[in-house]
């Protein structure tokens, strides 16, 4: 019954969130700690796998959907480990830090990771990190991957050059009066005045 009620609870999330079964290389030296993690990353449904040394990363890494890398790995530097990967490909890497000091976090983020988590961290908390850089790497890719769209449309914006060939074609063509372009410039004036009305002088009466 146990692991029929993980695999629907798994189904349950998928089915709310839209969470996706994600390829996990879980890249640490400390092979017991990393046994944890890859059981409860594999109950939720992921494909993890372990590698202990910063070389095994090197070969592994591109067909991961995201890193857990510890900046401690035997073998290689982990922030040299970010910075190749970075420069190799987009996967999102988590770095993992067991000094617990702003300056190691800010120094892995520098180097190409995407988000930097102090050991020892709580699983939910690694979860939710996880969870998060896939999403946003996701959603980058996403977004890169569609057309830019048009501010304006071509056909509704005139170009300067036609712009200012129409204003100095108006300037040079006069109005002359009678030609069969327009209503000549007297007419269109006094059409445009309204009728003066004569005002009778004081004390005299009209009679119609």
């Amino acid at each position: 019954i146990g692991p029929w009620a993980r695999v629907l609870n798994r189904c349950f999330t998928v089915l709310m969130t839209g969470e996706r079964s994600m390829r996990i290389l879980l890249a640490d030296g400390d092979t017991s700690l990393a046994e944890c993690v890859t059981r409860g990353l594999r109950r939720l449904g992921h494909e993890v796998q372990h590698v202990a040394t910063g070389n095994e990363v090197l070969r592994t890494h591109q067909q991961a959907d995201v890193v857990l890398l510890d900046l401690m790995i035997p073998g290689l530097n982990g922030l040299q480990l970010c910075r190749e990967i970075r420069a190799a490909c987009v996967v999102p890497v988590l770095a993992l830090s067991s000094d617990r000091t702003e300056a190691t976090r800010v120094l892995a983020l520098r180097a190409g990771a995407d988000d930097c988590l102090d050991k020892p961290y709580g699983f939910r908390e690694l979860v939710a990190r996880v969870e998060a850089v896939v999403r946003r790497s996701r959603t980058a890719r996403s977004n890169a991957s569609r057309p830019p769209m048009s501010t304006c449309p071509a056909s509704s914006a005139a170009s300067p050059a036609s712009s200012s060939s129409a204003l100095a074609s108006s300037r040079s063509s006069p109005v002359t009066s009678g030609t069969s372009t327009g209503l000549p410039l007297l007419t269109t004036i006094e059409t445009a005045e309204p009728a003066r009305r004569s005002v009778p002088a004081p004390g005299v009466v009209r009679t119609t």
